[in-house]
């Protein structure tokens, strides 16, 4: 995380996102920052956090609403990892997700951050 951060904060400037679609030359060859914290960050977090039995319910749930909604709604969407989200189970999957790693990612910095600061 503290890599990840640090990498963030010294290469990233404040229009990266403006910089990322307009494809300007001064971001090439850098690591997209989403995509590095939901490697480093996120992904161990929900390999350790998101248990089979949440994960089923959350499933279940995405695929009733999916069912319910995708007549009537249109996905779409970019990933952390840049792969495109087109069906409403794959995004509601997905905001699951990010609900269930939300407060360890918060714990976990509230953690490096009292320790840096003791």
């Amino acid at each position: 995380m503290i890599a990840v951060l640090s990498d963030f904060a010294t290469n990233v400037t404040r229009y990266y996102s403006l910089d990322f679609v307009t494809d300007a030359s001064r971001i090439q060859g850098l690591n997209d920052p989403i995509k590095a914290w939901h490697e480093t960050a996120i992904d161990p977090i929900l390999a350790r956090h998101y248990k089979p039995k949440r994960k089923l319910m959350h499933e279940a749930r995405a695929r009733k609403l999916d069912k319910v909604l995708s007549p009537y709604m249109h996905v779409l969407q970019t990933s952390e990892d840049g792969q495109e989200i087109n069906s409403v189970m794959d995004a509601f999957e997905r905001s699951d997700r990010a609900q269930v790693a939300q407060p360890y990612v918060r714990m976990y910095l509230m953690q490096i951050v009292r320790f840096l600061s003791s």
